[in-house]
């Protein structure tokens, strides 16, 4: 995921994910939750004191990718997702939708 930024003054930027419509399994919906990865690839400019989070997420909510960061810059983080307790899972494929988007307030 990279993020270019052009912020207003010292604004917090924020790249955050959320799953769209849940979690689909080999039996329908799901209540599995994802866990996620983040390495920080690159950062330039206001960019690069950021780094890349981990965490699990708590349903539909949004989840941050990245630390503080407050100047203009850009951002590459490479994310990795799984699903949290996946050995009590069914077998089979699982998929979710993700929206990603950059946020400034």
């Amino acid at each position: 995921i990279t993020a270019k930024v052009r912020a207003n003054g010292n604004e917090q930027i924020r790249v955050v994910f959320r799953p769209v419509n849940g979690v689909e399994g080999p039996e329908g919906q799901t209540a599995a939750s994802l866990r996620w990865a983040g390495s920080k690839v690159r950062g330039v400019a206001g960019a690069e004191g950021t780094n890349c989070t981990s965490g699990a997420t708590d349903g539909n909510s949004e989840q941050q990718i990245n630390s503080t960061w407050v100047r203009s810059g850009h951002l590459s983080c490479t994310v990795s997702f799984s699903l949290a307790g996946a050995s009590k899972l069914p077998p089979g494929t699982y998929k979710t939708d993700l929206e990603v988007k950059v946020v400034t307030q």
